[in-house]
């Protein structure tokens, strides 16, 4: 595979000296010797879907075939660990950056701007892939036209479904069990195109480290088969024969399943599984618990069955980081120097959350070992050049914790989900809470990145909040777990007439950043489909992402959010209604480019969503368009320099609906007034600014989204339209 050349942006003529010495030259020593042990062809391919891909059993041999074996551990998450690790041990190349501390200021000056790209969601024409699809010069212009500097693919690596073992299990492709990219995403040699017209069009690019919670695939089959050290890679544990009969009747080899109350405690009382973990007592962490393989004959003949840990469903298997092994460590090792040398990406996405509370339960609560781990990953992506982004939502305590020595970058506990759930039922209370409890903790809100609603959904399992189980999340606001329950219940009165096309699943709505604002424009989803609807859905989509690009940090647009994209509907899908999975719903398909006549679906079969928005390419040249919009959005965030803010006070509001905050600017550029009015009908917020912020009777404001408004002195009347977000210079 070609090297791609140094990134535009973050070449010599733009970066400072000591800079580019820190942060670069290891990145690019690491692609140079990764390029040449070419890692990318040791993997081997992928199974093709019409191939059956667990073979490989006892035959004559009266034991696993040792060839299939070799096979699979070349398809490894683990097998690729020793020659990654050999490109880092005994060279210089580990102590040439600092791992400590983190430093954002760079990558936010570069690029503070992204689009966060699902490839199996893109319409691709002809016989290109996601990636030769995506890496079309016009995208890229469009791209940089709305001010996107950064591209990050998201769940774009081989996952679980491709290995056959419950395809239907695997519709998000976060089930990752390979290093290599999907089949129907493209290959390395189509990420090299992209890569190549991404750097001509200065734009970076980003993707994701394997997470704590794979795939059932290669790794996973090793492991059940008893090969060398890969059992110690998850939470799993042999159960001895003559205690097979407590475990759930087996579903074949390889689909797991899970134990219920009874056969848990069978095992506990056996002294097989724990009688807790500390996770147990950790009332945010995701839902989990212990699954069963079916009956799995080993490398040395043995028939064996396990029970292992899993995360959120069984086919989700959890890393053991406390392994004596270090085989998780080395996996997560191996990716960071894969994604960070060889691909050359500047920054990566951890998702850790499944390791919190891999302890024997204790008296005291505990989250280890995922601190350790996030530090751990942290240092060492910054040691390669690179910064990581922890893309798990946690607990305001635990972020206080982790972040002055662990990734760089976290998803805000404090924008997600209270935004989304502000403009749905017009109370923004519980967003007022978290910035309370950001700013109690002391959090730097440069650090977070800030999401729009995706095809994932809203999700309202609410760690930050639920974390504080009892007590109020901020001083007199309501307990956390009260208000989480208090916001799910406001939420479930709002969907109203949209019902499975909004379906609310456990703790998820699922529903994008454009169904949001037809909802919140009380649209049906008849009337969000009709045209004369478009641009009041184009407002409230607008208003809510003006208020998370006016916070520092990063702000992260999820790609479907510039088509526009609208439900599916069980038809676009199944035959029958009761056969489709209704989590679908936010998960069509859409195109950056003009539609192809008669392209209905992807390569991989994702059926193209309704779009409310023209094609990205379209909109550029369309004013009031969300593409404009976003522009317009852009050249506030470079002309503040607001990605690089301090935020330092909340200032009272008295709508229900409103929230306001006070950003410190970088150099000598002021302060910003950023409020917001998510309530359906018009207010005036008297917002008094206090002389502790170094602010006086001097201080003029004027509006960077409104020209119209300006004030003088700290004592301000603003008048507030329906869900309006004004954001004020103050100097």
């Amino acid at each position: 595979m070609p090297l791609r050349p140094p990134h535009p942006i973050l070449s010599p003529a733009r970066l400072p000296e000591p800079l580019l010495a820190l942060r670069l030259t290891p990145l690019f020593v690491l692609s140079l010797v990764l390029l040449s042990l070419s890692l990318a062809g040791c993997a081997g391919q992928a199974p093709r879907k019409d191939q059956p891909v667990l073979s490989g059993g006892s035959g004559t041999l009266g034991r696993a075939d040792p060839g299939f074996l070799q096979w699979l551990e070349r398809q490894s998450l683990l097998g690729a660990a020793p020659e990654a690790a050999v490109v880092v041990s005994g060279s210089e190349i580990g102590w040439r950056a600092p791992g400590s501390p983190p430093v954002p200021s760079l990558l936010l000056t570069e690029a503070d701007m992204w689009l966060s790209v699902e490839p199996r969601l893109l319409l691709t024409g002809g016989k290109r892939s996601a990636l030769e699809e995506l890496a079309q010069p016009p995208v890229f212009e469009a791209l940089r036209a709305c001010g996107i500097r950064g591209v990050y693919l998201r769940a774009a690596a081989e996952a679980g479904a491709v290995w056959g073992y419950d395809r239907a299990a695997t519709t998000t492709g976060n089930d990752i069990t390979g290093h290599g990219f999907a089949e129907d995403v493209g290959t390395e040699e189509d990420f090299s195109r992209l890569a190549h017209t991404a750097s001509k069009s200065r734009t970076l690019l980003a993707s994701d480290l394997v997470p704590a919670a794979t795939g059932l695939g290669p790794d996973f089959f090793l492991a059940a088969r008893g090969v060398r050290d890969y059992p110690g890679l998850y939470c799993a544990i042999e159960i001895p024969r003559d205690l097979w009969g407590l475990l759930p009747p087996p579903e074949g080899e390889w689909r797991g399943v899970a134990l219920d109350a009874s056969q848990t405690s069978a095992l506990v009382e056996r002294g097989i599984l724990p009688a807790r973990l500390a996770r147990d007592a950790l009332v945010w962490a995701a839902t989990g618990g212990w699954a069963s393989t079916g009956e799995v004959r080993g490398a040395d003949g043995t028939l064996r069955r396990w029970v292992y840990r899993f995360h959120q469903k069984p086919g989700r298997p959890v890393l053991n980081w406390n392994d004596p092994s270090a085989t998780a460590r080395r996996t997560l090792s191996a990716s960071a120097i894969r994604q960070v040398g060889l691909r050359r990406l500047p920054l990566v996405g951890l998702e850790i959350a499944p390791l919190a509370g891999q302890e024997a339960g204790g008296a005291t609560v505990s989250t280890a070992p995922l601190p350790e781990a996030a530090r751990s990953l942290g240092r060492e992506v910054r040691r390669y050049g690179g910064w990581t982004w922890m893309r798990d939502v946690l607990p305001f305590a635990d972020l206080q914790d982790i972040m002055p020595d662990g990734p760089d970058f976290a998803t805000s506990p404090v924008t997600t989900t209270t935004v989304e759930h502000a403009l749905l039922t017009e109370d923004a209370s519980a967003l007022r809470d978290c910035i309370d409890s950001a700013l109690e903790s002391g959090l730097e809100f440069r650090r977070f990145v800030n999401t729009l609603p995706s095809a994932d959904g809203i999700d309202y399992s609410l760690p930050q909040m639920m974390a504080a189980g009892h007590r109020p999340l901020s001083p007199g606001g309501l307990p956390g777990a009260v208000l989480q329950a208090h916001m799910v219940a406001g939420a479930h009165r709002r969907i109203g007439a949209w019902g499975e096309q909004a379906p609310f699943i456990g703790d998820v709505l699922y529903v994008n950043a454009t169904t949001l604002s037809a909802i919140a424009a009380g649209f049906t989803p008849a009337q969000a489909a009709a045209d004369e609807n478009v641009v009041a859905i184009v407002r409230n989509h607008l208003f809510l992402a003006a208020f998370k690009a006016a916070q520092p940090g990063l702000f992260m647009l999820p790609a479907d959010n510039l088509a526009g994209t609208l439900p599916l509907t069980w038809e676009h899908v199944a035959l029958r209604p009761e056969s489709w999975r209704k989590e679908q719903a936010a998960r069509g398909a859409w195109s950056p480019m003009p539609p192809i006549s008669g392209l209905a679906s992807t390569r991989g079969g994702v059926p193209r969503a309704p779009a409310a928005y023209p094609p990205v390419v379209v909109q550029k040249g369309i004013e009031g368009s969300f593409v404009s919009g976003m522009a317009r959005l852009a050249s506030l965030r470079t002309a503040t320099g607001v990605a690089q803010g301090i935020v330092v006070a909340r200032p009272a509001t008295r709508g229900e609906g409103s929230v306001a905050l006070l950003t410190r600017l970088p150099g000598d550029r002021g302060h910003i007034l950023t409020i917001a009015n998510f309530a359906a009908t018009p207010t005036t917020e008297h917002i008094r600014l206090e002389r502790t912020w170094n602010l006086d009777a001097g201080t003029r404001g004027k509006d960077m989204l409104d020209e119209t408004f300006t004030s003088m002195g700290t004592d301000m009347q603003i008048p507030m339209a329906a869900r309006q977000c004004r954001v004020i210079l103050l100097r």
